[in-house]
């Protein structure tokens, strides 16, 4: 599921994107009922909705769905948090050096592996224009990065994954 919002002039702001048995718009049940963005499948998906008041009651009833519940969002606000620091200063190749790492399998040597999602959304999510991705993965061809549509080959993990910390220490 893609979460994004509109800006005045209609431009696509992706603030997230939710893998398979991830949960959103959790906040809303709590708030206003309102959800801050809005939601739209990428893929085939199956999603399924909870009522505040049952929610509320699975929450009283079974306090580690609370903790559980509270420790997925404290991982995704720190994820915020670091987007929020990667759009602000680190440089177009960075960022998808970064991303890369994240749907990268782990381990050390070389990868293959297929994006998640295509390269305009990826763009979007990264706060860059496709022309920008494209710009940025040419850069990563330096440190071993191959790409040929979906599908990415890293000729070494370690170095995309130092160009990806490079300037964090800083």
């Amino acid at each position: 599921m893609k979460l994004y919002r509109l800006t005045r002039d209609g431009t696509e702001a992706v603030v997230h994107v939710i893998g398979p048995a991830e949960s959103f718009a959790e906040a809303a049940m709590f708030a206003d009922g309102k959800f801050p963005v809005c939601a739209e499948a990428v893929t085939d998906a199956r999603v399924m909705t909870l009522t505040a008041d049952g929610f509320a009651r699975c929450l009283r009833e079974d306090d580690r769905i609370a903790f559980g519940m509270l420790g997925s969002l404290s991982v995704r606000l720190r994820h915020l948090v670091t987007q929020i620091e990667q759009l602000q200063v680190q440089p177009a190749p960075q960022r998808v050096a970064a991303f890369l790492m994240r749907v990268c399998p782990p381990g050390d040597g070389p990868a293959q592996f297929l994006l998640p999602f295509d390269k305009a959304l990826i763009a979007r999510r990264l706060g860059m224009q496709p022309e920008t991705l494209s710009r940025a993965l040419a850069k990563l061809r330096a440190v071993g990065v191959e790409t040929q549509g979906l599908t990415v080959n890293v000729a070494e993990r370690a170095a995309l994954r130092a160009m990806a910390e490079a300037g964090e220490e800083e």
